[in-house]
């Protein structure tokens, strides 16, 4: 016999009869994976044989004809990569893609074949071996200025302009880790937060942080080569790539000028257009060309 019905009664057969093994659904789970469910658990015994449920070839994806994604692109091919089981008793598996579908309402066919009960071993019924589905896709939401969090960090006052806000005005506490009125460390951000990242752009060498390795201008290693205009186009065009890459920046003109009054010193002007703000600042920042 071949349980209660034509299939199953709850998980197991009514019974002593067997149950034949039958396709119930495909869900696309991720962008690149397809959660199979089974009316038994299928053979899996990762040797890759010809029944082995774990062998990608054993599943065959095939685009519905006249399907379209929310891209307005036809329905892209996509192949079995890889199979493990998730659930459902092992019952369920998931199949890995070799891409990412189309995104909804892309229609995909899911056949399988040759794939047995794990326990007595009977073949697919006829008639349960595909079953139709719809791609799916990811959406990431592009980040907007207006709902953006304001980058903050601990605060490390290097100017009279970066005390603002803090509990002390007093020039003691330029260079170091102030705190504010909680005792606990004080924090800066906005105008006084990217400058702050702006200098430290500047004097960073490159490749310093290692997870960073494209991060640093590196200045204070070339500033005695500065005199040669190959030399100061060079950093300029480094320092607008290094700047523009703040989150919060939505553009910048770097300059290398001499200052009158003391030829020994070099001067990086900087005007930025910050994305929080209308109106561009300009940042002024000395270098001693004879170095220590």
């Amino acid at each position: 016999m071949s349980g209660w019905g034509s299939g199953g009664w709850g998980d197991s057969p009514w019974g002593s009869g067997d149950t034949e093994l039958r396709l119930l659904r495909a869900l696309a789970v991720r962008e690149n994976t397809v959660r199979l469910t089974f009316s038994e658990p299928p053979l899996f015994n990762g040797i890759l044989d010809a029944h082995d449920a774990s062998n990608p070839d054993r599943y065959n994806f095939v685009p519905v004809a006249g399907t379209f994604g929310s891209d307005g692109l036809p329905t892209r091919p996509v192949f079995s990569a890889s199979v493990v089981e998730v659930g459902g008793g092992g019952a369920q598996l998931d199949v890995t893609l070799d891409r990412l579908m189309s995104p909804y309402p892309a229609a995909y066919i899911v056949s399988v074949n040759g794939l047995v009960t794990s326990e007595s071993e009977l073949l697919l019924a006829v008639g349960s071996t595909s079953t139709t589905f719809f791609g799916v896709h990811r959406f990431v939401q592009p980040p907007a200025t207006d709902t953006a969090i304001p980058s903050r960090d601990v605060a490390n006052p290097q100017t009279q302009a970066a005390l603002i806000g803090l509990p002390t005005g007093s020039a003691t506490v330029l260079g170091t880790i102030p705190v504010d009125d909680s005792g606990d460390y004080a924090f800066d951000d906005g105008l006084t937060n990217l400058k702050k990242r702006i200098y430290r752009r500047l004097m960073t060498g490159a490749g310093r942080f290692g997870h960073l390795p494209a991060y640093g201008v590196g200045v204070p290693s070339r500033v005695k080569r500065l005199n040669s205009a190959a030399v100061r186009q060079m950093v300029v065009a480094e320092a607008e790539k290094q700047i523009s890459e703040e989150p919060d920046v939505q553009s910048v003109r770097v300059s290398i000028v001499n200052d009158p009054s003391a030829p020994s010193i070099v001067r990086f002007r900087i005007r930025v257009r910050a994305k929080f703000s209308q109106a561009p600042f300009d940042v002024d920042i000395p270098f001693s060309t004879t170095g220590p």
